[in-house]
């Protein structure tokens, strides 16, 4: 019988392509070596071979374990991610693998979504003076992840009416989002609502 082997493994290849995710969900992917040829192949690969990802194309950068071994006494040709994060929101994203002595692969385009968050808002009480206008006490952000440099800015706040009264609706509209991590989300509504009083 004749028998036709694979040849030298010199290349990767992207086996799993990501998937676009929404910022600060986990990201997976998976590669395998083959040969010029085209056939899967572990020959001449060695007993420790690392795979390292990088983001290549598009904004921020890969947290967690971003380096596997793909040698014959590990992986033993196939590499699985799993658990990946990418430090930043944005389209048209690509991964890089490379490994010394193989031609490295570069995956599809994938897109990390921004988060959507919540906004919160408490007024102060205020006298009498004719008009709905209100003041902003506080403001509260929900839903980011924690270490992330966001908060719930700006806004303009007033009451439903300009009457007197207890627990009376005051709502702020033209809510906005700041910070370095701003951009990795975005908000549900611009606009929250709460309770306060006129005397």
């Amino acid at each position: 019988a004749i028998a036709v082997s694979a040849a030298a493994a010199d290349r990767l290849v992207f086996v799993t392509q990501p998937d676009s995710i929404t910022y600060g969900a986990a990201l997976s992917t998976a590669l395998i070596t083959r040969d010029s040829f085209g056939n899967d192949s572990t020959v001449g690969l060695g007993a420790s071979k690392m795979v390292s990802l990088t983001v290549s194309t598009g904004t921020g950068s890969l947290l967690g374990s971003a380096s596997q071994d793909i040698g014959t006494a590990a992986g033993n040709g196939i590499v699985s991610f799993s658990g990946l994060q990418v430090s930043m929101a944005g389209t048209g994203k690509q991964l890089s693998a490379g490994s010394s002595g193989l031609t490295s692969a570069v995956s599809s385009s994938f897109d990390v979504n921004q988060a959507t968050v919540t906004g919160s808002i408490t007024a102060n009480n205020k006298i009498y003076d004719g008009t709905t206008a209100a003041t902003i006490a506080s403001r509260v952000l929900s839903g980011a992840l924690a270490g992330d440099d966001v908060s719930l800015s700006g806004g303009t706040a007033s009451f439903a009416s300009k009457s007197v009264g207890t627990a009376r609706t005051v709502t702020a509209t033209r809510l906005t989002l700041s910070g370095a991590a701003a951009g990795n989300y975005q908000l549900a509504s611009t606009s929250a609502s709460t309770r306060s009083g006129s005397t």
